[in-house]
């Protein structure tokens, strides 16, 4: 098996572990000739904020500063962690702020975690919320996301930020992992169906910005057949969940068709992250940093509604740190 296939079944396996794997392991990297001043930056393929942020990013702050940065897509934060690992320059990537936490999981159960991959990872900047959807029909006799435990749960493929999310929140939720016979794997819409249909699923997980595509373009009569959870905050399964993740609000007014008021939800922010990996790529990110404050606030405009309007920006997420470059330059920023 090559490196890069290895990889990927590393960061999978971290996903199993969380849903009651019996192994996590993690393979050796070789050092390999880096190019300096070329890199990419990896952004979720399905994800069209995360898709033209990235785009944005390489046209007007990387490449003004000497940066070379392909576009790279992956599946989810999983497979952009293993994208990550590639030492062919410098590298960028949208992770979602929970990613440590899910390995640390992991390795609470006795397993090694990916050091290789996630300690040299550093944050260059938040970008926005995504929201951690939970649906259920509409006769299901619960209302609150405390409520889930023993529910058949569909979180999503296997190599996707969903089912990471939600094994993580449910292990911090229940201290136990989601049970291997009440999770499944089916994409989203497909889920859905079999919700509704021949009821096989009781709660279908989404990790999709505020405006879900899958969400928002539902018809006035969906709220006959589903309905979202809503988070209790003052719920003892709460407190530790708080650590990692924050409170958001679901509107009608991105949701009119599921919502009549607005529901407290989960919400985690999506981080751009970088390897650092050598001076040359040190100095590039350093002129990139030079950049961002003139540059980023008018690449994120469009995308303003998807960000926190109502609370400071949030604190890191346990385990993550800022790149020291771009520390320096977001304390300068006005």
């Amino acid at each position: 098996m090559g490196k890069a296939r290895r990889l990927t079944a590393a960061l999978l396996l971290a996903c199993s572990v969380l849903l009651s794997s019996p192994a996590f392991s993690t393979p050796d990297q070789t050092q390999t000739q880096t190019q300096t001043q070329r890199g990419r930056i990896i952004a979720t393929k399905d994800n069209p904020i995360q898709v033209e942020l990235a785009k944005n990013i390489a046209r007007q702050i990387a490449r003004p500063a000497g940066l070379n940065l392909d576009l790279r897509y992956s599946s989810g934060s999983p497979d952009t962690l293993s994208l990550l690992a590639a030492k062919d320059g410098i590298q960028l990537g949208m992770l979602q702020s929970d990613v440590k936490t899910a390995y640390e999981l992991a390795s609470q159960e006795g397993r090694s975690r990916p050091q290789q991959l996630l300690d040299p990872l550093r944050v260059v900047a938040p970008l926005h919320d995504e929201i951690v959807y939970f649906i259920v029909r509409h006769d299901a006799p619960i209302n609150a996301l405390h409520q889930i435990a023993g529910a058949r749960i569909n979180v999503g493929p296997l190599d996707g930020g969903t089912a990471l999310t939600a094994a993580t929140l449910y292990r911090l939720m229940f201290g136990t992992p989601l049970p291997a016979a009440k999770a499944s794997f089916l994409p989203h819409d497909k889920a859905l169906v079999k919700l509704l249909t021949d009821r096989s699923i009781d709660v279908v997980v989404l990790v999709a910005p505020r405006t879900a595509k899958l969400l928002s373009e539902m018809t006035p009569k969906a709220r006959r057949f589903i309905k979202l959870l809503a988070f209790d905050p003052g719920h003892s399964t709460s407190s530790e969940v708080l650590k990692t993740y924050h409170t958001a609000s679901i509107s009608p007014v991105t949701h009119p068709n599921l919502v009549s008021t607005e529901l407290t939800a989960l919400a985690m922010q999506i981080y751009l992250v970088t390897r650092e990996q050598n001076e040359n790529d040190s100095m590039g990110l350093e002129r990139m940093a030079a950049i961002w404050c003139k540059e980023f606030p008018g690449i994120q405009a469009r995308w303003a509604h998807e960000r926190p309007t109502s609370a400071p920006e949030p604190a890191l997420a346990p385990g993550w740190r800022y790149s020291q470059a771009f520390e320096k330059a977001h304390r300068s920023c006005p």
